[in-house]
């Protein structure tokens, strides 16, 4: 399927972005959402091409996994949150497991509204942010007209220089 057909695909459906390293994992939620329809699913084994992937798919859903690697998950969370209106889209969100680095994210973002989850092993070492709160908006649409494309410059620039933080805490 070619890039034009997947963005019209993708207007029409859910389209769900895992980033894992682990292909068990990945089959195992592929397996879970064959069969709906409606949703399309990518994997991303690669953390390092994940903002990229993210970019060229455009996921209605970000499901993130924070240990992998070559790529400080916290890091790449941080490039996700920042460039969040370059690919997600409108009425998605992302959900991740960012472990016991809550306080972390909290303060790295003070504005946005984090949902902490808590699941059967642990409390709020999961979020889920929407599209919405991370600015994402619906393109412009003028009668006739196609919406000029999104702007990615500004956003790049900040997931930039949110990655090479040199204020990183220890890990525990």
């Amino acid at each position: 399927m070619d890039l034009a057909a997947q963005k019209n695909m993708a207007s029409h459906c859910t389209t769900v972005l895992l980033i894992d390293d682990q292909p068990i994992i990945g089959e195992a939620v592929r397996r879970m959402l064959v069969g709906e329809e409606g949703v399309a699913f990518h994997f991303c084994r690669d953390a390092t091409s994940a903002v990229e992937v993210a970019t060229r798919v455009e996921p209605t859903v970000i499901l993130q996994d924070l240990v992998m690697p070559d790529v400080d998950g916290l890091d790449l969370v941080r490039s996700l949150i920042l460039t969040a209106p370059d690919h997600l889209q409108v009425g998605g969100g992302m959900i991740c497991e960012i472990g016991e680095d809550r306080e972390i994210l909290e303060s790295d973002f003070p504005d946005l509204p984090f949902l902490w989850l808590d699941t059967q092993e642990s409390a709020g070492e999961v979020f889920w942010l929407s599209a919405e709160a991370l600015g994402v908006k619906p393109p412009p649409r003028a009668a006739g007209k196609t919406p000029a494309p999104r702007s990615r410059s500004k956003a790049r620039d900040a997931a930039s220089a949110a990655t090479s933080k040199a204020r990183r805490p220890a890990r525990r």
